[in-house]
């Protein structure tokens, strides 16, 4: 009925004007056919004709649990109505008022949306909302307690599956209380919500909140009863913050208050290596790397697997995957032998970060096995973006070996995904598909690829992450892969806007005040795809373009796809200009890391651009 009802409107308003409209849905969708039954006239008549069939008990019960967004349980309707709420739901579900839904992990009640707006308007006209809304927080706060406490143990898949039901109820609920604000109810929903997309890899979820949260924690102190889940929740939005570097000084400073806690478990690794890397002092980044270092070798295994894991990522952003892969493998082996307490998250992200690095320094075999290992996991979780990413390495491998009907299939069957991720794992398969393409001998078809994915990377945002307009280093990434697949794949024309996209933003963090906040793998995969360019489409000359190509391998430039392989780069440049190679090489021999960055600033000033 309602769909006629909003079907009849188009006669004289817009699709547009009428989904504008739908907030007040009753009042629009009245019909005007006075020929049909009183109760048909009105899609508030109809849902009232239903309403005045039932007694004051299964009224209130429908009222009360229109506030549950997303479907709830028993013991969920029990929170809110009462001990008769079993007797209601049967007598609702007899009126086709709440439909019943048998999952595997038990009966689940939901009502449909005009319903439930229906029952949020005789809630409010009841005056009894504020009482209703204090109970739903009552039930995600005792909900969020016990799942929170078991998200990090051994029944870790079985939690988050449990919290996905309820995902949608409780962060509503958690939002409502961060606007009060409420700091228990929200430390102890953050304790489960915050891990759940942490585990998920949703970090934009708690980066977007991380300001908010933070408000309202500012003038609050933990109780002895809370100083658990505040921990848990502390580490669950810290972490992804720190990584990005946000300012959680709130939270540090009620992190510092309850301390780490002295039962090992994956948060209390977590919050030592957060106040190890933080400390008290305002020290310097080196001497927090160094404090980073010591941890490394702490005597507890799960606390040196987390510290190992963090310096990994330390050193492949200052472009040194080598010493990252040493790192994070060691932090592998500890949880390998069992000695850790990090859950089958841990071991899967462990996996996957040494897949990465792999097919960083083109090792694409390495990369699919430790692929494979992780890929389980990941998906019991429901860590579909990771997923996404981790299953592409597989893709590419086959690409590399020449398996080309296996990456095919491959991708169709990572297709399955597409749509329940967000943006990184997209952009990964189409990434992957395009070398695909390359490999089948479809060049356009894989340039047109490339340009779609530098655009979507410039749309993609994360809150608070980016250093400045368009310096994301994922913006910079897609533009870098699409000048370099233009390059050797296509002609001169079609890869110019990305080198004048390029241009001007590599120019601003080559002069960036602080070197050591660069991402040198990106800057390093810019400066190749200018050199690429350069010599294959006489956009510089043959030296320049070669002295960026030795600079770029000098900073470690990933090279994450089969394209982008350094010998047959090299073997190109020496056919080229054989004494400019051996000139460079000689020039930068032993140069590494930040100690390139002048280098490549002193090589892109000299720079002529002549094509």
């Amino acid at each position: 009925l309602a769909i006629e009802l909003a079907a009849a409107k188009v006669r004289a308003l817009s699709v547009e004007e009428i989904a504008s409209r739908l907030a007040d849905r009753f009042a629009l969708l009245r019909g005007r056919d006075r020929s049909a039954p009183d109760r048909h006239q009105t899609l508030l008549a109809v849902i009232d004709w239903s309403w005045n069939l039932l007694a004051e008990p299964e009224r209130r019960a429908l009222r009360r649990l229109s506030v549950f967004h997303d479907g709830f349980t028993l013991s969920a309707a029990e929170a809110v109505v009462g001990p008769d709420a079993l007797s209601c739901l049967e007598l609702l579900a007899d009126q086709s008022l709440v439909v019943v839904h048998d999952l595997e992990e038990g009966l689940r009640y939901r009502m449909l949306e005009t319903v439930r707006d229906f029952g949020r308007l005789q809630l409010a006209a009841a005056g009894e909302e504020a009482e209703t809304l204090a109970a739903q927080v009552r039930w995600a706060v005792d909900f969020t307690r016990d799942t929170g406490e078991r998200l990090f143990g051994p029944d870790q898949v079985a939690v988050v599956h449990e919290l996905r039901h309820e995902e949608a109820n409780l962060t509503d609920v958690l939002h409502r209380c961060i606007a009060a604000p409420d700091p228990a109810a929200i430390v102890t929903l953050l304790s489960a919500l915050g891990g759940l997309w942490g585990i998920r890899g949703e970090n934009a979820r708690l980066i977007s909140m991380t300001g908010a949260v933070e408000a309202a924690l500012t003038d609050w102190h933990p109780g002895p009863e809370h100083t658990g889940l505040t921990r848990t929740a502390l580490v669950s939005f810290a972490v992804t913050a720190t990584a990005i570097g946000l300012d959680i000084s709130v939270a540090l400073r009620l992190l510092r208050e309850i301390g780490p806690g002295s039962e090992p478990s994956f948060v209390h690794a977590a919050a030592r290596l957060l106040l190890t890397v933080h400390g008290q002092d305002a020290t310097s980044g080196r001497a927090a790397t160094e404090r980073l270092i010591a941890l490394t070798r702490d005597p507890e295994p799960s606390t040196a697997a987390m510290a190992l894991q963090w310096r990994s990522h330390q050193q492949e952003n200052s472009g040194d995957p080598r010493a990252a892969l040493e790192s994070v493998s060691r932090a592998l082996d500890l949880v390998l032998a069992g000695r850790t307490l990090l859950g089958p998250w841990g071991e899967a992200t462990l996996h996957s970060q040494v897949a990465q690095l792999y097919s960083q320094l083109g090792d694409f075999g390495r990369a699919a096995q430790h692929a494979r290992l992780a890929a389980p996991a990941l998906e019991q979780l429901e860590a579909i973006d990771d997923l996404l990413q981790i299953r592409t390495l597989e893709v590419l491998d086959a690409v590399a070996d020449g398996r080309l009907d296996e990456a095919a299939s491959l991708l169709d069957e990572v297709s399955r995904y597409e749509g329940t991720s967000a943006m990184s794992g997209s952009i990964a398969t189409g990434a992957a598909s395009a070398e695909l393409d390359v490999a089948l001998g479809r060049p356009e078809q894989a340039l047109r690829r490339y340009d779609v994915l530098a655009d979507e990377l410039d749309r993609m945002s994360m809150p608070g992450a980016d250093r400045a307009a368009g310096l994301a280093p994922w913006s910079l990434a897609g533009h870098a892969m699409a000048l370099a697949a233009h390059a050797l794949h296509g002609s001169p024309p079609g890869g110019r806007h990305h080198v004048d996209v390029l241009r001007p933003k590599i120019r601003t963090l080559l002069h960036w005040p602080d070197e050591e906040q660069l991402d040198l793998p990106v800057v390093g995969l810019a400066l190749l795809a200018f050199g690429v360019w350069g010599l294959l489409h006489a956009g510089l000359s043959r030296s320049n373009s070669i002295r960026l190509l030795v600079l770029a391998d000098c900073l470690a430039y990933p090279r994450m796809m089969p394209g982008l392989a350094w010998e047959p780069i090299l073997a190109s440049a020496r056919q080229a200009d054989a004494a400019a190679v051996d000139r460079w090489q000689a020039e930068y021999a032993g140069s590494r890391g930040f100690a390139v960055i002048p280098l490549a600033r002193a090589a892109f000033d000299d720079l002529d651009w002549t094509g």
